[in-house]
C-alpha cells in the first residue's frame, strides 16, 4: 500500500493537470455548504480552503464542476495553491489507499456462526427499542 507524502503530492500536482483539478475538488468538498455558497471561509474547522484562497478556489472549483477548462494562468495559480493544501491532500490520498487495500478474508464456518449470532442479537435489541430505531 502506498503511503503518500508531501513530495508525492507536489510531484503529482506539478506533472498532472487532472490531479490539480481533482485536488481542487477534493478540498472544495471539505468546505461547508455555506462556505461553498458564500465563496468564503467562515468555519474554523481546519479543513477546506483558507480565507485567503476561498474566493478564487471556490470559483475555480465551480468552473471545474461545470466542465470548463482552465487557462494556462488559471492552472498555474491553482496548481500552486493546491500545493499548500498538501496536508489535507495527504490525508485524503492515504485514506483512499487504505480503503482500496482493505482485504476481505474468507469466512470460515465458526466465523459465520458468530456473525449470524451477532446480527440476530442486534436485530433483537433494535426490535425491543421500538420502530424509531429502524
Amino acid at each position: 500500500m502506498k503511503v503518500w507524502k508531501k513530495e508525492d503530492i507536489h510531484a503529482l500536482l506539478e506533472n498532472n493537470p487532472k490531479a490539480v483539478r481533482r485536488a481542487l475538488l477534493a478540498i472544495y468538498a471539505l468546505q461547508t455548504s455555506a462556505e461553498q455558497a458564500n465563496h468564503a471561509t467562515s468555519d474554523a474547522n481546519g479543513v477546506g480552503f483558507s480565507a485567503f484562497d476561498a474566493e478564487f478556489c471556490t470559483d475555480m472549483a465551480e468552473k471545474a464542476l461545470k466542465g470548463w477548462s482552465f487557462s494556462e494562468k488559471q492552472m498555474a495559480v491553482t496548481r500552486n495553491k493546491m500545493k499548500r493544501y498538501h496536508r489535507q491532500l495527504i490525508m485524503i490520498a492515504n485514506e483512499s489507499e487504505r480503503k482500496r487495500h482493505v482485504e476481505l478474508r474468507p469466512v470460515d464456518h465458526e466465523d459465520h456462526g458468530r456473525i449470524v449470532l451477532e446480527i440476530e442479537s442486534a436485530v433483537a435489541v433494535a426490535e425491543q427499542a421500538g420502530p424509531q430505531v429502524w
